[in-house]
């Protein structure tokens, strides 16, 4: 397959074609894309080290986009595409996090954010209409005002869902009981439901929706039993369909006020430690941490500043808009967020609240040193902005940029997959009598000059004619080579040169295309490139 691969005319359209790109040492690419090393785990199987991307959290962006439904009476926050997905908190202010899942878990400024998605509701309705100022010196009154409201922040089935819902189906039922008055009720009594779910659905009323319309539903369950029509089958069935929903509206809805009502409470702040965050105590709601299997959590006293943390005391964040809870990330957090990364390699991102000083252990994560360090803003933007894959930049800007071979690697193959370069199949090539040079003449006046360029070696006795030039020759099809073309234009054209190839029956010598300057180097601008340079620069080519 490999034989019949490089033996292909070059100039077919529907055969594969031969390139050849210049680099430092491909060898080292193709041993890297067969061998690729084996992840450490962690005793639970996970990966052992995890990326953790630094995000932003930009101000006010949330502020008016919490909204409850009428008639579920859940709440709903058009989240702004600007407002980070962020699963970890760091309270100590940290640009980056070690990788090692050893020292995160031992980490205490981490914790995981849980949102109160009522307590926001309610936040940002009191702010955006507030009913008073408050005391002139209390700086956190909305808040204050937010979290001392009466309700439930825990998600099970609840009595917060409006009766409207139920009434869209009992006004249809109804008119199987051929009654006119039942179903005069039922429309009646379904269109004063949708106005109560309406005009209460406000952060200060909405509890009352279910209470101001009960009188008229339970007379409505009443009239149903005392004139239970029944004279024909059909009026029995609708009449029995019909008592059996309405009741059961009732249970599920007003009665289960009671079981739920013990999870509502109320928060009162006892500290305020700064950056929006809060540590609060919990009335009410006494049943809460058996439900949810809540234990105490340990706090670093330096943080919440409390001689004793119970299960009755919280830590809760306004985070520009959105209320949230955060509680110590454990081992069992780490182990999920280690699972998402390991299936999606999705880094694992955090937000940073310089809230106090990190003065634990310095963790020097080995793996820090090997980490792929992506380029940064101006190491992507120059992968972006690169008009030629021969150059992708000056390799002296190129060196001081990106500091090392790794990052200009990155950079080529971001660019190929950038252009749809997916070779079929790869091979270690020599193109002998030749060497790479520093050609300044190679600019099209744009602020990204091209310079790498190949200089044909007529004597023989010249140092450079007995060190080829490494590189690596690719199967790509006709489609791609003109992909190649157009990306090259107008500074290179392609032209066909006898490259020396290791295949399975040894090494062979096959024509293959690469690119070079338009007629040729000048030789007042050319400067062959030094060892070290010509090393570095791996002469930009295509999956180096």
């Amino acid at each position: 397959m490999v034989k019949n691969a490089w033996s292909a005319d070059p100039g077919g359209h529907s055969a594969d074609l031969r390139f050849f790109s210049r680099s430092y040492d491909p060898r080292q690419e193709l041993v890297e894309a067969e061998e690729a090393p084996k992840q450490p785990l962690h005793e639970d199987g996970f990966p052992l080290r995890i990326k953790l991307e630094q995000k932003k959290v930009p101000p006010s962006v949330l502020m008016g986009q919490c909204r409850r439904s009428p008639l579920t009476g859940e709440v709903i926050l058009h989240v702004d595409p600007a407002y980070p997905n962020f699963q970890v908190v760091d309270l100590a202010g940290r640009d980056w996090l070690p990788r090692n899942r050893l020292f995160l878990e031992k980490d205490e400024y981490l914790f995981r954010p849980v949102p109160l998605m009522y307590r926001t509701w309610l936040y940002q309705s009191f702010f955006l209409n507030p009913s008073g100022l408050g005391k002139a010196s209390d700086l956190d009154y909305v808040v204050r005002q937010a979290l001392d409201a009466w309700c439930m922040d825990i998600l099970i089935w609840d009595h917060r869902w409006s009766p409207v819902m139920a009434y869209a189906f009992i006004m249809f039922l109804s008119s199987l009981t051929l009654d006119g008055t039942i179903i005069a009720m039922a429309c009646a009594i379904g269109l004063l439901t949708c106005a109560f779910a309406v005009s209460c659905n406000t952060a200060r009323i909405y509890q009352r929706e279910r209470w101001l319309s009960l009188p008229f539903r339970f007379a409505f369950l009443c009239y149903i039993l005392i004139f239970f029509p029944m004279a024909t089958v059909l009026e029995a069935i609708g009449s029995t369909l019909l008592f059996l929903l309405v009741s059961t509206e009732i249970i599920l809805g007003d009665c289960y006020f009671f079981p739920s009502y013990r999870f509502h409470c109320r928060y009162n702040i006892l500290r305020s430690l700064g950056c929006r965050v809060y540590v609060c105590e919990r009335d009410g709601a006494v049943g809460m941490p058996a439900v949810v299997s809540r234990t105490p959590d340990k706090m670093p006293h330096q943080i919440v500043q409390l001689p004793k943390w119970t299960t009755q005391n919280h830590l809760i964040v306004e985070l520009e808009g959105l209320m949230v809870e955060l509680r110590p990330m454990r081992k069992e957090d780490w182990s999920k967020a280690a699972q998402e990364f390991g299936e999606t390699q999705d880094p694992i991102t955090f937000v940073s609240l310089p809230l106090c000083e990190y003065d634990g252990p310095e963790m020097q994560d080995s793996s820090d040193g090997e980490e792929d360090h992506l380029p940064k803003k101006m190491a992507r933007g120059a992968v972006r902005g690169s008009t030629h894959l021969e150059t992708l930049r000056a390799f002296r800007q190129a060196r001081e940029i990106y500091g090392g071979n790794e990052q200009l690697d990155w950079m080529i193959q971001a660019k190929l997959h950038l252009i749809g370069i997916h070779p079929l199949k790869s091979l270690v090539g020599l193109l002998p009598h030749h060497e790479l040079i520093f050609d300044r003449s190679l600019t099209d006046g744009s602020s990204e000059p091209a310079f790498a360029n190949l200089r044909h070696i007529e004597d023989a006795t010249d140092p450079a004619a007995v060190s080829p030039v490494h590189g690596v020759v690719h199967a790509i099809s006709q489609k791609e080579l003109a992909s190649l073309d157009s990306s090259e234009a107008p500074l290179y054209e392609r032209v066909q040169m006898p490259v020396q190839v290791n295949t399975s029956d040894g090494p062979q010598e096959v024509q293959a295309w690469t690119y070079v300057g338009h007629g040729g180097s000048t030789q007042e601008h050319e400067e062959p490139l030094h060892a070290n340079e010509g090393r570095f620069w791996a002469c930009p080519g295509f999956g180096c």
